[in-house]
């Protein structure tokens, strides 16, 4: 607190420098001074007064009277420095992540609470399902956007001298493999699994869990390989566009790779489980499942009470296939068929799942469309024929709506050209044929293209099934691979009938 050349004025000054005021030295009234003393006094100091300080020196002097003490006044006031706001790194992937998943908890039910609605009870427990951990992005997806300095300004304090503000510092993330800086932004170079360890940041192109695919994870939809360390559980579900490994097993849940799908456990699916395959399955075993590959499915020990489709061939040459619906393709080879016990085991070789659903698919649409096609030209095609009764606004209504019936009668040509080139594919890369290692047991139904068979009686393998033509009609017989001789399973009336309803719907199209 310095005191002017007087000592009758003592001027205080901030820790910040940045306010000055002045008052009365002492207790007790004593000399007066005029404004213009005061002022002198203060400025020698090196304080810098502003007007508003002079107008206040001035109500300072006034009531400077020798038996008045003058109130403080402000004379000086500074201007505070706008320190730098420092660069920022905006992480842009947030905002799109759902919260990391933790398992519901039970709550206690009091008797007094509203019922639920089913749907909303079902889209809750969907939503627990789905919230993942994983912060996925794509190739080429902004993950960061890096925010500049914003400057500010120094400051000035009540003597006149630069107060410097604090300097902001620049955002510099730390970049790790398969991301890049652009600009302002970080990009990364990959689709995958993002990472941010302290602002470090990095993507890894496959998804690696090392537990359990549970409520600690959450249901899993990714771009890329999917490598899962132990056990998918029940209800979740697993989707990769590319290669899905699972190094435990797969339970009462759904699992879809776009490519291959490895199991090193095995599937127990409980009627519910799912797994699909845009390539090959393999797995240990495969048990109550829903079963899909567009290539191959091999299981090491055996496949029980499946629900199988595949478009390559079904290998079990150390193991059994028991019980459920299987649809291959590209034919069997399997060491035992069947099961002592004769439980029903249904399976159909040669046949083309795909080729079915596509029928299934045109079938309905073909008939609606010849129908609509017909009515509009039994109705068109009459009034057309007199066109000399018709004024000029009634004949190019009908001849629009016969163009209609044209359009339809297009559209039912090209759903069974694409139907009969799916049926021609099918017919050249189907495999006919199961190879048993060991042995075929009763209770086996065996359904090729347009003859079928059921075992009544076990057969010793190795043998070959297949449907041989035996005068003129189709027969199935087991041909003992070791002696080579043959053995006629006999020949059910008609076997698989998706060929012959593929032809009768093709053939109808050419009688029309």
């Amino acid at each position: 607190m310095p005191l002017t050349a007087s000592k009758i004025i003592r001027i205080d000054v901030d820790r910040e420098r940045l306010k000055a005021i002045i008052a009365f030295n002492g207790d007790t009234p004593g000399p007066t001074m005029t404004a213009d003393e005061i002022l002198k006094e203060v400025t020698d100091e090196g304080i810098m007064v502003d007007d508003q300080g002079k107008k206040n020196i001035e109500t300072f002097a006034a009531e400077f009277t020798p038996e008045n003490l003058p109130k403080p006044v402000v004379v000086a006031t500074g201007k505070e420095p706008v320190h730098d706001r420092s660069g920022r790194i905006e992480k842009l992937y947030l905002d799109k992540e759902p919260p990391k998943p933790s398992e519901p908890e039970a709550k206690e039910s009091t008797g007094s609470e509203n019922p639920k609605d089913p749907q909303a009870e079902e889209d809750e427990v969907e939503n627990h399902y789905d919230r993942s951990s994983i912060i996925k992005v794509h190739d080429n997806e902004q993950i960061l956007k890096i925010h500049p300095i914003i400057h500010g300004d120094n400051g000035v304090d009540v003597y006149g001298k630069e107060i410097n503000r604090k300097l902001g510092v620049e955002a510099k993330p730390k970049l790790g493999l398969n991301v890049e800086l652009q600009g302002d932004g970080v990009f990364a170079t990959c689709g995958g699994q993002l990472f941010d360890d302290n602002d470090k940041f990095w993507v890894n192109p496959k998804l690696e869990i090392q537990g359990n695919v549970d409520f600690s994870v959450g249901n899993i939809d990714f771009d890329g390989e999917v490598i899962i360390g132990k056990n998918v559980v029940d209800l979740f579900k697993v989707v990769s566009k590319s290669e899905v490994s699972v190094h435990g097993m797969i339970e009462a849940a759904e699992v879809q790779a776009g490519k291959d799908l490895f199991v090193t456990g095995g599937v127990a699916g409980k009627e519910k489980g799912v797994v699909i395959a845009g390539r090959d399955i393999q797995s240990k075993y495969l048990t109550n499942a829903k079963v899909r590959a567009k290539r191959d499915i091999i299981a090491v020990k055996e496949v029980v009470n499946c629900d199988l489709a595949c478009n390559g061939q079904l290998k079990i040459e150390t193991g059994s296939l028991i019980g459920g619906n299987s649809m291959v393709m590209g034919g069997i080879l399997v060491k035992q068929l069947g099961s002592e016990l004769g439980v029903k085991t249904n399976v159909s070789v040669g046949i083309d799942a795909d080729l079915k659903a596509l029928y299934e698919d045109v079938l309905p649409k073909v008939r609606e469309k010849k129908q609509k096609a017909k009515k509009v030209k039994q109705v068109v095609e009459p009034l057309l024929a007199n066109q000399k009764h018709l004024n000029q606004e009634q004949k190019e209504k009908a001849t629009e709506l016969l163009y209609q019936a044209y359009e339809l009668e297009d559209s039912v040509n090209e759903m069974l050209e694409d139907l009969e080139t799916a049926y021609k594919k099918t017919q050249q890369e189907a495999v006919t044929e199961i190879s048993v290692l060991g042995t075929v047991y009763n209770g086996v139904v065996i359904q090729f293209p347009k003859v079928n068979t059921m075992i009544n009686s076990p057969i010793e393998g190795p043998l070959t099934i297949k449907p041989v033509k035996v005068k003129g009609s189709l027969r199935v017989i087991a041909v003992d691979k070791t002696t080579g001789s043959e053995h006629d399973l006999g020949a059910g009336a008609g076997g698989d009938d998706l060929f012959f309803k593929v032809e009768a719907l093709l053939r109808s199209n050419e009688e029309d």
